[in-house]
């Protein structure tokens, strides 16, 4: 079975009577899905016409979300900045001269807002706050656009000047990574405020053409922006199932169809992985074989259907002694099992074999055999600490070769070789 390995876990370890703790690989980070494929289509299903999944999933779409809207911010803000910095040239070149030190000093305020916040998003500390610099920053550029181009006269530069105002709300909807009601939020606001910052300066607002253009330029940015942010979600979730597939998919390739134990081909990926481990650490790796008794006998008496019935609860068993982290409980075909034991010695694998036979003779599985027998296995054990004239196949022949003399004393038991 595939299982979750914690970061930074610690195994306690005895070598030579010291106490060590050993902290597992990175690399061995198996992070299973948190939504299941039901939960993921049925979000799909409802089109997510209003913008909302479901509210864990919401809290784990904006978690991600954030990560990815900062690195396009900052992609995307080197186009802005320079696409700003082309109309405002274009602006001050047509400007009439007695407009032109206000323009200046106006523009100028919002290109340092727009590179100050570009700045932001690469520090890691501000990034909790991203959305809110984000939408502070869209509100001021809002209310300076509004204010532009209505308390300084523009001349022949009022054409470039309301496209300049339309370039900025179509920017702060759809290319600083914002949610659409934060987008709508600073709309809003940096219009009001950019009204009232007129007036407050004692100029007086177009009331002929500035509406007309806000509230178009608006409205489109605003369609586009549902657009775009409603097809991010429908690829996010369809991102999500397709990683769903593919971990189904590794995972069947891992696990016995049968038992749902590790396969062999599984069960040789971990041992070569641990044999490894161990010998760089020098702890010693623990290996059992395990053969189910007499299981001819049970599968001739009672049917194939029977025998996978039987296969499966001593596998549930054999699976709950393998629950540390990099122990492995695996099918290595027909019968016979694998338990894997890193940094397990000899004591500690006598009592888990033990702790198997006892738990199987609880399950108490009667055999066709008859006068109370019941099914057993025989466990053959194989212990050392890996050194580099050794192989880990050396390792799984002796456990072989010991289950073999569990079986010829008497089965129901182990050997320790």
């Amino acid at each position: 079975m595939m299982r979750v390995n914690m970061k930074n876990e610690h195994i306690a370890v005895m070598n030579n009577g010291v106490s060590e703790l050993v902290e597992e690989d990175v690399e061995d980070l198996v992070v299973e899905p948190q939504f299941s494929e039901a939960e993921i289509k049925a979000t799909l299903d409802t089109g997510i016409w209003f913008l909302l999944f479901p509210a864990r999933l919401e809290k784990e779409y904006r978690k991600q979300s954030v990560n990815g809207a900062i690195k396009a911010y900052r992609f995307n803000g080197i186009f802005a900045f320079v696409v700003f910095t082309i109309i405002c040239i274009s602006v001050f070149k047509l400007i009439p001269v007695d407009s032109l030190s206000r323009c200046v000093f106006v523009y100028a305020l919002a290109g340092a807002v727009m590179l100050g916040v570009r700045v932001f998003s690469f520090f890691r500390i501000f990034d909790r706050w991203f959305y809110w610099y984000v939408t502070i920053s869209g509100i001021v550029m809002i209310t300076v656009a509004v204010y532009a181009n209505n308390a300084i006269p523009m001349g022949a530069a009022s054409t470039l000047s309301y496209i300049g105002l339309t370039y900025i709300l179509f920017f702060t909807y759809c290319f600083v990574g914002l949610r659409l009601q934060l987008s709508m939020l600073a709309n809003l606001l940096g219009g009001v405020f950019g009204v009232i910052l007129t007036y407050a300066t004692g100029a007086q607002m177009n009331w002929l053409i500035m509406p007309q253009t806000f509230a178009t330029a608006s409205l489109l940015a605003m369609f586009l922006a549902y657009g775009l942010k409603r097809q991010e979600r429908i690829n996010y979730l369809q991102s999500y199932l397709l990683e769903l597939s593919l971990k189904t998919s590794e995972r069947l390739s891992r696990e016995d169809a049968l038992t749902g134990l590790a396969n062999r081909r599984y069960l040789n990926e971990q041992m070569e992985h641990e044999w490894s481990r161990m010998l760089r650490y020098q702890l010693p790796l623990t290996i059992m074989m395990i053969d189910i008794d007499s299981f001819k006998r049970y599968n001739d008496a009672l049917g194939h259907l029977a025998g996978d019935k039987c296969l499966q609860q001593v596998a549930k068993i054999i699976q709950g002694l393998a629950y540390r982290s990099g122990e492995l409980a695996a099918r290595y075909g027909g019968e016979e099992f694998v338990l894997l034991f890193p940094n397990m010695d000899k004591d500690a694998a006598k009592s888990q074999a033990a702790r198997l036979l006892q738990r199987l003779a609880a399950a108490a599985m009667p055999h066709p055999d008859g006068n109370g027998k019941m099914v057993s296995v025989s466990i053959g054990i194989s212990v050392c600490t890996p050194t580099s004239t050794t192989t880990v196949n050396q390792l799984l022949r002796q456990a072989d070769l010991a289950l073999y003399q569990a079986k010829a004393l008497g089965k129901n038991r182990y050997e320790l070789l």
